[in-house]
């Protein structure tokens, strides 16, 4: 028997055309002013340890390193497995319903391709690569490039297109 675990906030969604319904007002309301703040500050933490100097600060980079891959998720972008930045906006869905959240769902917009520069495109899917290598899944010897300054560099980046893109997230 397969055992369902209930979420906190499932709502239909239309795996075929990708449409989710709307969330509660209260659940926009959290997630602009608690909930992408708290993963902003995450990921400024992350810079302020990196590189790591102890081994207690490993922790933070590797949660920014993952923060800054959920945010570029919500932000509708993806890597392909040649390291190429694409877009990735399709919802999670499980027997008709998702718990995914993304920038249009709190009143912002996705990325589109053609907004970034070649260069931020290319440090992006390095990025989304080196994070899914180094943190997201169990690897080893993978060949990513993930260090010290394409790791600030992406994270100021990533944040700066959330708040250019999520429109009323509070200064933390």
């Amino acid at each position: 028997m397969r055992r369902r675990y209930k979420t906190g906030m499932p709502r239909k969604c239309d795996k075929t055309t990708n449409k989710a319904e709307p969330l509660d007002p209260n659940v926009i309301k959290r997630a602009l002013n608690e909930a992408i703040p708290y993963r902003l500050d995450l990921m400024r933490q992350c810079i302020e340890h990196c590189p790591a100097q102890t081994p207690k600060e490993n922790p933070y980079i590797e949660t920014g390193v993952l923060t800054g891959r959920l945010l570029m998720e919500f932000l509708g972008l993806k890597v392909e497995k040649d390291r190429t930045l694409k877009c990735g906006t399709n919802y999670l869905v499980v027997d008709g319903f998702t718990d995914d959240v993304k920038a249009p769902d709190v009143g912002g917009a996705f990325v589109e391709l053609s907004e970034l520069g070649e260069d931020e495109t290319e440090m992006l899917g390095e990025f989304f690569w080196g994070a899914n290598k180094a943190c997201a899944h169990f690897t080893l010897d993978s060949g990513h490039a993930l260090e010290a300054g394409l790791i600030k560099d992406a994270l100021c980046y990533i944040e700066r297109l959330v708040r250019r893109k999520v429109p009323g997230i509070p200064e933390i």
